[in-house]
């Protein structure tokens, strides 16, 4: 069969589902290609009809996101239109979230893990074989109804996945030239850090079920527990030599599991080869409380750099009625004195703009930033109600319509004349003693100066980003 994956993650080609699905289908012995479409802003349907028209695919899926699915539902209708004959799935996390709505686009939607649905889907449609009962699969019919099969199980052994790889040869982009081969200039390109980094992930799942988290839904809906699922790190250890050969631009690795420190015995070993046979810098995520000092030591002489770790809000009522979420403020001002100690940046994730948070909730937040050492950075979100989160729960109970649309918008769509994410953006930079003056006294005055440190940070940061 000859598939084709089409990324549409914008700015960038870290789409580790999609990555992955290319692996396993290559595996497979099917005949695949990628392709990203990582800036929408020049996508031209000229050129994507063209690239279609001349490689006449079998099969063609997408990964979807919410903020994905207009422009998915426009592909899908190109695709459909210069590729009549071919069949189209979409995976990824709104159709496994909102199967109906997918349905009403495409015949066919993978729901949750995606890699025993795709094997078995293009084995059977290779063989001419229905694929009516497959597990994993929603369908809809010729009649207009709608069938959604039961899931696979959650993959146990992720040693079984392949690795991902960065295939030259049958990676492409979309950009405003047309579509090309994906090569190192792309990579570069549409990566952050001139093309330094390389993204994987050692586990899946999360032991936390935060509410505005699409893992509070996952679990439900496979009935879990958020038993963390993990891979050797031989497995591991084995991809990060392979990118190190054949990304040549590799200076440090991205791990972006949701939660990296859950073991101590894999962690150990991790540090011990990772050091011994990898020897770059890494950032990882983690919870406050993971972020010991026998934690943090082992991965500092593994060659650890940041950690990105989850705060959210400062506010306890905020984490137990809203958000439900384990919060210890003494834990996360310790994990701070703990990086600070073993020369570890520490990145803080916080939600600053929340329907639900009152100025004393908001209070609490920029309390604790000043409470923290430095030099840490912040990723400032916006609270965005996703379909099938408890927190989109709570909107509809309460009877509050948000802001943020999942659907167009999204959780950078900051209000950027707010006071409280005007302060959280500049607390990391500008001395202590302003950031508490700025905090005490908010008069027309202070919220003046309050703008001008923002506008002289803001063109800082773009600058150097």
């Amino acid at each position: 069969m000859r598939i084709l994956l089409i990324s549409l993650l914008p700015d960038s080609h870290r789409n580790l589902s999609c990555l992955t699905l290319y692996a396993v289908a290559a595996n497979a012995g099917h005949e695949v290609a990628l392709l990203f479409i990582p800036d929408r802003t020049v996508y031209s349907e000229q050129h994507l009809s063209a690239f279609l028209s001349e490689n006449r695919y079998d099969a063609v899926g997408l990964s979807v996101m919410t903020s994905d699915f207009y422009f998915a539902k426009d592909i899908t209708g190109i695709i459909g239109k210069y590729l009549p004959k071919s069949r189209i799935i979409w995976g990824g996390i709104h159709p496994t979230c909102l199967p109906e709505e997918s349905l009403g686009v495409v015949d066919y939607i993978c729901r949750g893990e995606g890699e025993e649905v795709i094997v078995h889907w293009l084995a059977s449609l290779e063989k001419q074989e229905s694929v009516s009962y497959l597990p994993g699969l929603g369908i809809r019919k010729s009649d207009g109804s709608i069938q959604l099969n039961d899931l696979y199980p959650l993959i146990e052994n992720l040693d079984d996945i392949p690795w991902n790889r960065y295939d030259w040869e049958n990676y492409y982009l979309l950009d405003g030239q047309g579509v090309h081969r994906f090569g190192m200039t792309d990579y570069i390109q549409y990566s952050k850090h001139n093309g330094d980094g390389y993204t994987t992930m050692a586990s899946r799942s999360c032991p936390f079920t935060c509410a505005y988290c699409i893992n509070s839904f996952i679990k439900k809906l496979y009935h879990s527990k958020g038993t963390i699922r993990r891979r050797s790190v031989d497995h591991v250890i084995a991809e990060l030599k392979y990118a190190k050969e054949s990304i040549p631009t590799v200076r440090f690795i991205n791990f972006i599991d949701d939660h990296f420190l859950t073991s101590s015995q894999w962690t150990e070993e991790f540090c011990e080869k990772y050091r011994a046979e990898i020897h770059l810098p890494f950032l990882i995520r983690s919870s406050p409380d993971a972020l010991t000092e026998m934690n943090v030591k082992m991965l500092k002489h593994a060659g650890i750099v940041a950690v990105q770790t989850g705060i959210q809000s400062g506010s306890e009522r905020t984490h137990r009625l809203i958000f439900n979420r384990p919060f210890r403020r003494e834990a996360i001002i310790k994990a701070s004195n703990t990086l600070k100690r073993h020369a570890v940046l520490p990145i803080y994730d916080v939600i600053i703009e929340n329907d639900f948070e009152n100025d004393e909730d908001r209070d609490e937040t920029l309390k604790l930033l000043m409470h923290l050492d430095r030099p840490y950075e912040l990723n400032i979100f916006v609270l965005t109600p996703f379909p099938k989160t408890d927190i989109m729960d709570k909107y509809i109970a309460s009877g509050i319509h948000p802001r943020i649309d999942p659907y167009t918008s999204g959780y950078l769509d900051y209000d950027q004349s707010d006071y409280y994410y005007q302060m959280a953006s500049v607390m990391p930079y500008i001395p202590l003693w302003v950031g508490r003056l700025l905090y005490r006294y908010r008069g027309r005055r202070a919220r003046l100066i309050l703008k001008y440190y923002y506008k002289i940070i803001k063109k800082r940061l773009r600058n150097v980003s």
